[in-house]
């Protein structure tokens, strides 16, 4: 959730109705909040067995895979819309596994932990 600052996440939480638990939690945290969940979340995939990169890839692909709407709605209704063709928005797993593959340079390895992660939701 780094790749926009905590503030926009807040925003969006604030003024969009999300369809997830999870970014109802998470978009409402403060910074402090999200560094340490994201941290405690890693070191717990870490020890499951999960990748670095894979966990890095799910971290940072899962809100704008469960929340797609309320960030494409915040984006083109209240920002330059430009910037909305600059953020992932993957409609499937497919698309999400695409993105992170070329971001990432991940193994098939890491790419099939990167979707075990993702599915999980």
């Amino acid at each position: 959730m780094t790749q926009l600052p905590q503030p926009i996440w807040n925003q969006i939480a604030f003024e969009y109705q999300l369809e997830t638990q999870w970014a109802k939690d998470r978009f409402r945290m403060n910074e402090d909040e999200i560094s340490e969940t994201l941290d405690t979340e890693a070191k717990k995939l870490s020890l499951q067995g999960y990748s670095n990169k894979a966990i890095l890839a799910y971290q940072t692909i899962l809100p704008f895979y469960l929340e797609k709407k309320a960030i494409h709605d915040f984006f083109m209704k209240d920002n330059d819309p430009e910037i909305i063709k600059m953020i992932p928005l993957p409609n499937s797993l497919h698309e999400a596994r695409l993105i992170v593959e070329a971001e990432y340079w991940l193994t098939e390895n890491d790419q099939d932990q990167f979707i075990d992660l993702l599915s999980s939701h």
